[in-house]
């Protein structure tokens, strides 16, 4: 298995016989990829195909993107860049995009000790201050519960790695060539994993373009999202299969592709999704037939019919804009009739028409194709608006040692007016070991006491006037005793650092290969780095706002310094 790691991280992969566009494939799909995508742990990697135009053998000819469902809709940006830059050492990576965001890809030592900038030593060609990579982003579908603070990662509709959940019939021989039908959206027909059809893929433009054959295939990482303790996102690969023509095996070619509500989060994972009263949701909803668009001339909803099951709870308009009304349950259906169908409008709720008996007992048999679709969303309305109570105080990073205890009063912590019957519940998530803290909450105070090693998070949620809000105070436990810190030189030697205040960088003057050492004001090693030199940046965007001190050590001096993190 591979994991290709944050956004645009890739693999290429290529083959003894080039993989044939035929249309005689099952479903016309032409190869399947495999990850190790589960329900509820979906994530997607974006799929690129190219051609040995020149015959050389090596992938340096021209890359088509295999449209994917989510391609299709206004949430996903095209000609997106990333640039990450190598925090040269065991640290989170700092990244900015060509969009003005700024991030992190956090450093997991829980998971992979290793520096998680890309080394020179495994692969030389990347540059060892920063890199760029481009191509596609997809709006995620990661969100984290309210109640148990597990992360879900929905699958999307169809067309991206590492996104469906494989079907492992090991026993059945060569059971991994019988695709499954990437229309049918949740069914799975056939071995799991991704089917692509070649069918799909688009130039830069975004022209569709006609392949014969392919002699390569990239996957890159679609998303750029952290899930919390779970770390990024990361598209994971573990085979690629080719389809063998069999036309025998058919189905259905159209769906409806759509944006959703989002889902709760927490296990065990429901196909319910969630929104809230004093919200609308506005659909946005395409139909395609073998993968391209139906109308691509035509907006979104163009042809859909929409039904609510309960519009005492929500409603939905001709054009797919959801108005929650009450809390409760309700199904929102959209509907897409084929105006060549020959059945002139008749509604079926099943494909197969299997019989009619006469009144005399004479049987009438026939079968009948139904090609309209449609697709339901199971929806949970909740009342009050999404963070309808927000924090109105903050609780920075809490560091500290087991054994230690800290007190926080909760009184005007939340935006709403204080409520004397509000409710504040609180709850401890991430983290391999569940004794990391222990915490209470008593007259309006929450306490909680390190226990043990690790990374975790304390939610604290208020219920009040119907409504409900949450705040995160992240928590790290270490074992490093505080740490007095003296300067012991007798040399002049100025080491100036700028900018100071710093938001993400510094640098140091006058530094030439000399050890380095950060402590928070409490004396808490948070960070070091050796062999430093002058002109190399530290990055220090993951720490908090506050003061630190910064040690030099050059083998023959120590000297403290303080700055400033915004």
């Amino acid at each position: 298995m591979v994991s290709l790691g944050f956004w645009g991280g890739y693999i290429i992969v290529g083959f003894d016989e080039p993989i044939e566009n035929d249309s005689d494939n099952p479903y016309g799909v032409d190869f399947t990829v495999f990850g190790n995508a589960f329900l509820g742990s979906s994530e997607p990697g974006i799929v690129q195909v190219m051609k040995d135009e020149n015959e050389n053998g090596l992938p340096d000819d021209t890359w088509y993107e295999l449209m994917g469902s989510d391609h299709h809709l206004s949430a996903t940006t095209y000609n997106y860049a990333i640039t990450y830059t190598n925090p040269h050492g065991k640290y989170d990576v700092p990244w900015v995009d060509n969009e003005e965001n700024e991030g992190i890809v956090r450093y997991m030592k829980e998971f992979h000790t290793q520096e998680h900038y890309p080394s020179a030593d495994s692969f030389p060609h990347i540059d060892q201050d920063s890199y760029t990579l481009h191509g596609t982003l997809l709006k995620h579908k990661s969100t984290q519960s309210v109640t148990d603070g597990l992360w879900v990662n929905l699958d999307f509709d169809y067309g991206y790695a590492d996104n469906k959940s494989i079907i492992n019939n090991s026993h059945v021989e060569d059971w991994f060539l019988t695709p499954d039908n990437p229309y049918t959206l949740d069914v799975q027909e056939g071995c799991g994993g991704d089917a692509f059809d070649i069918h799909w893929a688009i130039d830069a433009n975004g022209n569709h373009v006609d392949l014969d054959k392919i002699h390569w295939v990239k996957v890159y990482n679609g998303v750029a999202q952290n899930a919390g303790w779970l770390g990024e996102n990361s598209t994971e690969i573990t085979g690629i299969a080719d389809v063998m023509p069999n036309d025998t095996i058919e189905g259905v070619t159209h769906t409806i592709v759509s944006n959703q509500p989002p889902h709760p989060g927490g296990f065990p994972v429901a196909t319910n999704l969630q929104w809230y009263t004093g919200e609308n949701f506005q659909f946005e909803s395409y139909v395609v037939n073998m993968g391209r668009l139906q109308y691509p001339d035509m907006p979104a909803n163009y042809m859909i019919t929409w039904e609510s099951s309960n519009e005492a709870v929500a409603t939905i308009s001709a054009d797919g804009l959801l108005t929650p009304v009450a809390k409760g349950d309700v199904v929102i259906t959209s509907i897409w009739e084929d105006p060549d169908d020959t059945l002139s409008g008749v509604k079926l709720d099943s494909v197969i028409v299997d019989s009619i008996v006469g009144r005399g007992g004479t049987s009438y048999i026939w079968e009948t194709f139904y090609t309209g679709i449609f697709r339901e969303f199971n929806i949970n309305i909740e009342v009050g608006g999404v963070d309808a109570i927000v924090a109105n105080n903050t609780i920075e990073n809490v560091v500290g040692k087991p054994g230690d205890s800290f007190t926080y009063d909760l009184e005007g912590l939340f935006t709403d007016p204080n409520d004397p019957d509000a409710t504040f519940i609180y709850m401890i998530f991430g983290g391999h070991d569940m004794t990391i803290a222990d915490a209470e909450i008593v007259d309006g105070k929450i306490t909680f006491e390190l226990k043990s090693v690790g990374d975790i998070g304390i939610i604290i949620k208020c219920q009040t006037n119907g409504k409900m809000g949450q705040t995160t105070i992240p928590v790290s436990v270490r074992d490093d005793e505080p740490t007095s810190i003296v300067t012991n030189s007798s040399s002049d030697k100025e080491y100036p650092i700028y900018p100071n205040p710093a938001s993400n960088f510094i640098n140091i003057k006058n530094a030439e290969r000399v050890n380095i050492e950060v402590f928070n004001i409490s004396g808490i090693r948070v960070g070091e780095l050796n062999n430093y030199s002058y002109g190399q940046s530290i990055y220090v965007g993951h720490l908090n706002s506050g003061i630190y001190l910064i040690t030099i050590n050059s083998g023959t001096d120590i000297k403290t310094l303080k700055f400033q993190k915004k």
